[in-house]
């Protein structure tokens, strides 16, 4: 009988270390669940961060050249050709940079816009490989004032459209 009264006597005590214990190993798992979110929440902020100062360093990249040719009026021919083809290492640069902050699936639709972008033709009108360095951006290139005009805003609507990514 002296045991049983001393087990009772302890019930309380036992309890209680029991509950401490558990409430420690809860408290500890939530903790480790806690970091784990906020580490992955900081890695995602980092890598957005990543994102948007590539993204605007892309956009900036183009600034000038678009002041150049929406400012211009009545260009001589070939003005567009020349204007976008000696920013061109500042550009890929940008290009490069930017691409490699993307995701697979928008880094292929921002390849394509920068390809038609750099695209060049032949003088039988067909479409030749970017990698065609000597004829880069001949696409741009015009023999009258009325034609620049147009490959002014040819040019200004191809580079705008790598700025959306659909």
């Amino acid at each position: 009988m002296c045991g049983i009264s001393a087990i009772s006597t302890y019930t309380p005590y036992i309890t209680a270390i029991g509950g401490v214990i558990a409430g420690g190993f809860g408290s500890y798992f939530v903790g480790v669940k806690l970091s784990q979110r906020n580490h992955a929440n900081a890695l995602a902020l980092a890598e957005r961060s990543e994102f948007n100062k590539a993204a605007t360093e892309f956009r900036c990249a183009f600034i000038d050249e678009i002041c150049k040719l929406e400012d211009s009026i009545d260009e001589p021919p070939g003005f567009t050709f020349d204007v976008i083809k000696n920013a061109f290492s500042k550009h890929f640069k940008a290009y490069i940079t930017f691409r490699s902050t993307l995701p697979e699936s928008e880094s292929r639709i921002l390849t394509k816009k920068w390809e038609y972008y750099c695209e060049v033709e032949d003088k039988q009108g067909v479409m030749l490989p970017s990698e065609r360095k000597d004829y880069l951006f001949a696409k741009y290139v015009s023999s009258s004032r009325e034609e620049e005009r147009t490959k002014r805003q040819f040019a200004i609507h191809d580079i705008n459209s790598m700025f959306s990514l659909h």
